[in-house]
């Protein structure tokens, strides 16, 4: 499973043994990685079939993101609390790293919120 981390900059080993990690700056480069949409990144994701770990749980309620989604079959896993630090966010995503593993073999596309209780799926539905 190759994970893009589509918020932040991430160590390229971020990922542990038998996954890897994709950072949006290694994927889109730098400078692009500061002001390249939404759109852009989830296009990417869907061709490359990329699991996305982000912070921005709001994306779902904007349109065309919402649009690039379901277009590119994206499945998404999004922390709900925006202001933590990196070493809690890794925490949280390793400690339900079985569900999110599991969760990417059903069909996309889909968001799901990642908490300290574990993941649950969001409607992309307006």
């Amino acid at each position: 499973m190759t994970a893009a981390l589509a918020a932040g900059k991430s160590r390229p080993n971020c990922a542990p043994p038998g996954y890897a990690c994709t950072p949006l700056l290694r994927s889109i480069g730098s400078p692009a990685d500061e002001t390249v949409a939404d759109v852009v990144w989830l296009e990417r994701a869907g061709i490359e079939g990329w699991p996305v770990l982000m912070k921005d749980a709001a994306i779902r309620y904007r349109p065309a993101e919402r649009a690039a989604f379901i277009a590119h079959q994206v499945q998404a896993f999004c922390l709900t609390g925006g202001n933590l630090r990196a070493a809690e966010m890794a925490r949280q995503y390793l400690a339900v790293l079985d569900r999110i593993t599991a969760a990417c073999r059903q069909p996309g596309p889909a968001l799901h919120v990642v908490s300290a209780s574990g993941i649950q799926r969001v409607s992309l539905d307006p």
